[in-house]
């Protein structure tokens, strides 16, 4: 496996929460701690705003957002930004992104590890009432 110099993430996913989409930042940075600056980037698709921040030290860093928010992303909609760098091994950079609503994003991963709860639980025992004990339980109904 070959290893660049450049150090950035491979896709970035927008999706909304609270009805908004977050924005995200890309940072690139080197390897041998070299500076990186970033010559142009390019959205093909024009769904984004990008903004180049100023240099932070050795790292570029690019603000990405959405641009039409109110657009209707049931589907998800896929492409690629095409960063140009200063870097000779590395000029140019292909970083994927996906924007997508929240909701679809559940349907895609239905078993995913927090999905959202429809029964509130309650870590405090009830105060009123007594606990029934089900069939079978107590010592006399216990076959041995």
């Amino acid at each position: 496996m070959v290893v660049g110099d450049l150090v950035y993430p491979k896709s970035i996913t927008f999706s909304k929460r609270d009805g908004k989409f977050a924005n995200r930042e890309i940072t690139i940075t080197s390897r041998s701690k070299k500076n990186v600056k970033i010559k142009k980037v390019e959205d093909p698709s024009g769904k984004l705003k990008l903004t180049v921040k100023t240099p932070n030290g050795k790292a570029a860093v690019i603000n990405t957002e959405v641009a039409d928010t109110d657009a209707d992303y049931k589907k998800p909609f896929r492409a690629a930004l095409k960063i140009h760098t200063t870097s000779q091994k590395e000029p140019v950079l292909d970083i994927k992104f996906f924007i997508m609503d929240r909701a679809h994003r559940q349907k895609m991963r239905p078993n995913a590890r927090f999905a959202p709860s429809k029964v509130q639980l309650s870590l405090t025992p009830p105060t009123t009432g007594s606990i029934e004990k089900p069939p079978g339980t107590k010592k006399e109904e216990v076959k041995k």
